[in-house]
């Protein structure tokens, strides 16, 4: 910090001595979706051509690979071609930088003629937006290559083509915790501590999205255990205990503690590419960013499948969601469960003798969307969507096992379904395999989910709130982005007096219903409807 302060003072009045070279403009704005800015340097010496040396000082810690200069035609970072006079500097923005602000950036250069003496010769101020309309972020708790870094990279470049800007953050780094003016004390950990610090990022980038990288062991996922009155939850029908609310990303966006999608505001949509709770590894959220940029190419959704019970013990009324739920998708092929016993629950490893079983397969790997209005159900590790034959005998319509077989192909995957969204290692204590991972890694480009035990089944306002939020997402996907369809659907009231209702009910079930679906993927792509 001293040797910027005295190179300052050292250029200061020998700059006021220069007014012959002049910058245009004096300061250039940098961001993710613009890079470069070109900066004309001329010296009121109309002969003056060849090559010139020159040096350059960001005034600003951290700027270390931030920003590049160099002369616009040669590329080089130490000379400057000047042509009658003239000469062209090129000021470039690495993406990936994690520092924002104003910061100027100080030149000099040899006094003409004299090789030896260095002449400083004025200054450009460079700001480097803030503001983001896509806001990732992650922690130094996940290992990230270099394939990492080259697939964020080229991540950006498909959001720039799409006039998004992207900014990455690590949130445990020093230049983020510089920049946004962070407590160093944070326990990343703790869901409450990432919130605080998410919410000084957030009130400086502004993102409309915002995407966290990794599982619940990289960044936690907020969960309380304590029920609606204090008091420890008490377990369900499944032994586990829901709490206050389920896990749920979407209480790092709040509005105090109200969800903004239940407040007033236009707030930001929370999604995640999420890996294990073991795992610390970069690979899946690499396979994830490149699934989202393949789908955001190829945005058409042509095959569609609708899959459902025929019947349970309670009951033909799940199908009756199914239904009213295709009728809002042109051309949904709808198939009930049961015809397709793939595997018999009990055993997951086993096929039974069906001959539907390999055609029920190909319906799911070749469908653009898969649309699951089903149940789950826990057996040892496997957390599998479950169908119910008329006889009551369970089969397995999405489990590990079948997925081994299938691959999806960057589909986009709904399931109003229990635990299809959990992504922590366990339930009481017990492993359990993640649906929704296991759909993300077989190429699921989005998934949206249930992280616990759905209350769809509750009659809230207007309908169920499957029916409520899918129909809302597939009446609008040619319009907007799917994260966005989801915060709408979520917050979508049909009156003044229901939108009272909800916030009034914001610490009982509507803020429940309102938190449980979780957006796994890019929530930035816009499918197209065929």
């Amino acid at each position: 910090m001293k040797k910027i302060f005295a190179l300052i003072l050292i250029f200061a009045p020998l700059i006021l001595a220069s007014s012959q070279y002049i910058f245009k403009p004096n300061g250039v704005t940098l961001s993710s979706t613009n890079r470069e800015a070109i900066v004309f340097l001329s010296i009121n010496n109309s002969n003056l051509s060849g090559n010139y040396k020159f040096l350059y000082k960001i005034d600003a810690p951290g700027m270390e690979g931030c920003i590049n200069i160099s002369d616009a035609f040669s590329g080089s970072n130490s000379k400057l071609l000047f042509q009658n006079g003239f000469a062209e500097i090129m000021i470039s923005y690495n993406p990936l930088c994690q520092k924002c602000g104003r910061f100027p950036i100080y030149f000099a250069m040899p006094l003409i003629g004299y090789s030896d003496t260095i002449q400083p010769i004025g200054k450009i101020g460079v700001n480097i937006e803030c503001h983001s309309d896509v806001l990732l972020i992650s922690t130094s708790k996940m290992k990230k290559t270099q394939e990492f870094y080259d697939t964020l990279k080229e991540y950006m470049n498909v959001q720039k083509e799409e006039k998004r800007s992207v900014k990455f953050l690590e949130l445990d780094s020093e230049k983020v915790k510089r920049n946004f003016g962070i407590d160093w004390s944070v326990n990343y950990d703790d869901w409450r501590d990432v919130k605080k610090e998410l919410d000084k990022i957030r009130a400086s980038v502004r993102p409309e999205y915002v995407i966290i990288l990794g599982g619940v062991n990289i960044v936690p996922m907020p969960f309380e255990e304590k029920s609606l009155k204090g008091e420890e939850a008490k377990a369900d029908e499944f032994g586990i205990k829901t709490g206050k609310y389920p896990p749920s990303d979407e209480f790092y966006v709040t509005e105090g503690e109200i969800p903004i999608i239940l407040s007033k505001k236009y707030g930001a949509v929370i999604a995640r590419m999420p890996t294990k709770a073991t795992d610390y590894s970069d690979n899946e959220v690499v396979k994830q960013m490149k699934n989202a940029m393949y789908r955001h190419k190829y945005k058409f959704i042509k095959k569609k499948l609708v899959v459902t019970d025929k019947c349970d013990s309670a009951g033909c009324w799940l199908e009756k969601n199914a239904r009213e739920i295709a009728q809002h998708i042109p051309n949904a092929e709808f198939v009930t469960a049961d015809p397709y016993c793939y595997y018999k629950f009990r055993d997951f490893t086993s096929r039974t003798n069906c001959d539907t079983s390999k055609t029920y397969a190909k319906k799911l790997g070749s469908s653009d969307l898969v649309f699951f209005e089903a149940h789950s159900i826990i057996y040892g590790k496997d957390i599998a969507i479950a169908a119910f034959g008329e006889r009551g005998e369970k089969y397995a319509v999405l489990a590990k096992s079948i997925l081994a077989d299938i691959n999806l192909k960057k589909t986009l995957v709904g399931a109003g379904t229990c635990f299809a969204g959990m992504i922590d290692s366990s339930i009481e204590g017990v492993p359990r395999r993640s649906m929704a991972l296991i759909l993300l890694s077989d190429g699921a480009a989005v998934t949206i989910a249930n992280t616990r035990k759905g209350k769809s089944f509750i009659k809230f306002l207007k309908g169920s709130v499957d029916i409520l939020t899918f129909t809302n997402i597939m009446e609008g996907m040619n319009n907007k982005p799917i994260g966005r369809l989801l915060f709408d659907a979520k917050a979508k009231p049909t009156t003044k007096k229901d939108r009272l209702v909800r916030i009034m009910l914001a610490k009982k079930e509507s803020i429940y219903q309102a938190t449980e679906l979780q957006l796994y993927g890019d929530p930035t792509i816009q499918f197209e409807m065929s």
